[in-house]
């Protein structure tokens, strides 16, 4: 999901914040009779002040709990006026509603809010209990990230022009995407003191206000040193101002915003790799699964992502086929001797999918050597080679090409036959 503009989040902070502090003050015991308003005007308060949430965090479970009240509101439920009156049915109501216009993914995360909100209240003494810990959580299904080839992320990376002052910030931007696996909302937080060049690092600052150092590789230095040539260049074209902190800046000499970003990573992807449907988290995928392709462990990438989880960096690090047809070769004893026969030695350097091709052949015919093992002859006879010419599929009895079939004995009784003789 795409991030709003600043302007547009500080505007809803304005509007989530036009509560008094007297309002505030009331919410003291069960008694004094609390909104709803008025405990969402508390609630985001301890997302700011104690949580230290993500403003991105803040804005969307406001925009949640204030859906809430209006669907109060409109029910003329009491729960508009008391907080305590707010039942696991209106909740339910409620979410019924959202789910013929929202997937499974924004009805999770509206859950996840209204818990968070429903503890609050049971912890603060606005409420006796928690509702909402009888609601359950849609299951979101989670698709295949999408990701780049190695040539392809080179394609789109290389795609803008430095002909131009913006071709050369949307090269540095996507070196940085690509090259450090950042998340669109740290690039564009980013400001000029975050970058050492002396240590070939940034300092990025993630989720929950977490610092970390992210490596910078040569040629995403390379990139921002070209930018920051140019970079006096953006300005406003009026004032001829622009952000003194911000790295990267839009062409009015503001700081760079997250929609732009992604506009700009649509843009390139189209016209670099012919891939329209990019998006910048896109690129971070691609870092981790290259990264872990070229032998990095996951613990490294989890560092490198910022994940609090090492699971979080499973589902983001997808493993592709060639990796793992080439882990499986090299530490599973049987795929070993198999790609080893005696006699005919596989080139371990030839990739996966060589090797694979290369002995596909050889695992059919042991397959066929276990599925249908040699007939023995039956008692009385031998097996002799005779002539065989009948075509493929037709019936036999020609003569012409060779054919094992079963004859009699020399030393059988009379030269009869198994039958003469009572053999099976």
């Amino acid at each position: 999901m795409q991030a709003n503009d600043p302007r547009t989040e500080r505007s809803d902070f304005r509007k989530l914040g036009r509560l008094t502090r007297n309002a505030l003050r009331s919410l003291v015991t069960v008694g004094d009779g609390v909104t709803l308003e008025e405990s969402l005007a508390a609630f985001l308060l301890y997302l700011r002040a104690e949580r230290n949430a993500s403003p991105r965090t803040v804005t969307e479970y406001g925009r949640d709990i204030a859906g809430l009240a209006e669907f109060a509101r409109e029910r003329d439920s009491p729960a508009w006026l008391d907080v305590r009156a707010v039942d696991v049915h209106l909740l339910r109501a409620w979410l019924g509603r959202l789910s013929r216009r929202h997937v499974a993914s924004s009805i999770a995360r509206k859950v996840a809010a209204v818990r968070t909100w429903m503890r609050f209240l049971r912890r603060r003494g606005m409420h006796a209990t928690c509702p909402a810990d009888e609601l359950a959580t849609p299951k979101v299904r989670r698709g295949l990230p999408t990701l780049l080839t190695v040539d392809a992320a080179k394609e789109v990376v290389e795609a803008p022009s430095l002909d131009t002052a913006v071709g050369v910030r949307d090269r540095a931007v996507l070196e940085f995407l690509y090259g450090s696996g950042l998340r669109v909302s740290e690039l564009c937080a980013l400001d000029l003191d975050a970058i050492d060049f002396a240590s070939a690092s940034a300092r990025v600052v993630g989720k929950g206000q977490k610092e970390r150092i992210v490596p910078l590789g040569s040629k995403c230095r390379h990139a921002l040193a070209r930018w920051l040539g140019v970079r006096p260049t953006m300005v406003h074209p009026a004032r001829q101002t622009q952000d003194p902190r911000a790295l990267f800046l839009t062409t009015r000499g503001a700081r760079l915003y997250v929609r732009a970003v992604g506009k700009l990573v649509h843009a390139q992807g189209a016209a670099g790799a012919g891939r329209a449907d990019l998006h910048p988290h896109a690129l971070r995928h691609t870092c981790a699964t290259h990264m872990l392709e070229g032998g990095a462990d996951l613990r490294a990438i989890q560092e490198l992502l910022g994940h609090a989880s090492l699971s979080t960096t499973q589902r983001y690090a997808h493993v592709s086929m060639d990796h793992l047809m080439r882990v499986y070769d090299e530490s599973f004893p049987l795929a070993r001797s198999l790609l080893s026969p005696p006699g005919e030695a596989v080139s371990r350097s030839a990739s996966p999918s060589a090797r694979l091709r290369s002995t596909a052949g050889e695992r059919s015919a042991r397959r066929g050597e276990l599925a249908a093992p040699p007939r023995a002859p039956q008692p009385g006879t031998s097996r002799e080679a005779v002539p065989c010419s009948a075509p493929f599929g037709a019936p036999l009895g020609a003569t012409g090409d060779t054919e094992l079939v079963e004859a009699p004995l020399a030393d059988a009784p009379g030269g009869a036959s198994p039958d003469d003789t009572g053999g099976t």
